[in-house]
This record gives C-alpha cells, structure tokens and sequence, in this order.
C-alpha cells in the first residue's frame, strides 16, 4: 500500500520523519551569442531646404541736434581789392595853384591846400574836391578810403583842418580832423577810412573834400598837402 503524508510508519510511531537527502544541479550552459550587426545603412537626404534668406524691413532713423551734421558745404570764392583813383581835383581857390597832383596815384608830389597870401588871397575856407572816384562797381564785400596826405606842424592850432566824405542819399562823414600842432604824415597811405555801408551807387558818386579854414585868412598857419586818395574795394569774382 502506498505512503501519503500524513500516515504513520510502524505502529507507535516512535521513528523519525522522512527527509529529502538530494539535489537538483542544472548545469546546461547559455549558448545564445552577444548580437551583433554588420549590416551599414546610407541615408541620402532628398529633401529641399526650402528656408528663404533673411531680409530686415526695419530701418533706424537718428535725429537731434546732437548727432546733426551741421558742416556746411563747400564753396570756393576769390576776391580781388579794386583800388580806384580820384580824378578831376579842383579847388574853390581861383589861386590855388597844383590841384592836379592830388589826382592819380601816389606819387610823392603834394597840392598844398591853403590861402595864397602872397597873391594876397582871402578865400577861406579853401577846399580841394575830388571830381570822380572811378569807382567801377561789382559785387563788393567791403571798403574803405585810402589817403596820401601830411599837415606841416604849426605854432598854434587856431586854424581847422578836415577831410570829409559826401555821396547820394544825403551820405556825409568826416573821416579826419586834425588837431594839435605836431607834424601829421600819412604820405605812406595809412590812413584809412570804413565806408563798407556804402551801396555801389554811393561808391560810384563818392566825393572827397580837404578843407583848410584859418583863423587869420592872410597868414595861414600851415596847410593841408594831398597827394591822392582812392577807394579801395574788397570784390568776390
């Protein structure tokens, strides 16, 4: 009869329990491979990069007067000085003798604006006038009179001596008046006189006048010697 657990061997079950004395070992070995692969793929990329080149719209704009450029273009000018000489001198002195070295240019030779007591001449005041300044026009930037003359000295300075300026518009200056009794020589051309006011058409009808006016007509103090007097203009061509 078969055993089944649970049962007694023997009668008075005084033997011991059954007991497993075996083992089970596997001892079959692993043959699977570590994988490989040999196989290679080329991939060729077939597709168009259809991306468009970038473009910018947007503009920047700088302004203020920080960052303005305020340099002003280019222009090229010349400028020439037109000097212009009196001619025509005439004086108000029926004796006066030598008016006709103040005309032209400078020359070193005076007329001697002054009574001529020797003729026992009473004209007073005496006045040497210009009878044209010459002057030729054009686009003037600036002028002035120019005038050759000196003032002997003299031993009181009791008589007047002036030189003045008239033109059209009711124009009237004094570009000198003499005071003193030292010598005065301005026979170098120093002397000027600014008359950049003056429109062309006053330059064109300038007049200059030495006026010599004594205290006592018959015996003149000194004089006043003109060599010649011009306008000299700054012109743009």
């Amino acid at each position: 009869m078969p055993t089944r657990f649970g049962d007694t061997i023997g009668g008075g079950g005084s033997g011991p329990n059954p007991s497993d004395a075996f083992t089970i070992a596997i001892t079959a070995n692993d043959t699977n491979a570590t994988p490989t692969e040999t196989t290679a793929f080329a991939l060729t990329l077939l597709q168009n990069d259809t991306n468009n080149t970038p473009t910018e719209t947007a503009k920047l704009n700088i302004s203020g007067t920080g960052v303005s450029d305020t340099n002003a273009g280019q222009t090229e000018g010349r400028t020439i000085v037109v000097r212009s000489w009196a001619t025509g001198c005439s004086s108000n002195d029926a004796n006066q003798a030598g008016t006709a070295n103040a005309n032209g240019s400078n020359d070193g030779v005076f007329c001697v604006v002054k009574t001529n007591n020797a003729l026992g001449d009473l004209t007073n005041p005496v006045i040497l006038n210009t009878g044209s300044m010459n002057f030729p026009g054009g686009t003037v930037t600036s002028a002035l009179i120019r005038i050759w003359f000196k003032v002997p000295a003299r031993t009181t300075a009791l008589d007047t001596i002036t030189i003045t300026a008239t033109s059209s518009g009711g124009y009237s200056s004094t570009p000198y008046t003499h005071s003193g009794t030292a010598l005065v020589d301005h026979s170098s051309g120093d002397f000027t006189f600014d008359i950049s006011a003056l429109t062309n058409t006053q330059l064109t009808n300038l007049a200059l006048h030495a006026n010599y006016t004594a205290l006592v007509v018959a015996t003149p103090e000194t004089s006043i010697q003109i060599d010649a007097w011009s306008i000299d203009a700054t012109e743009t061509i």
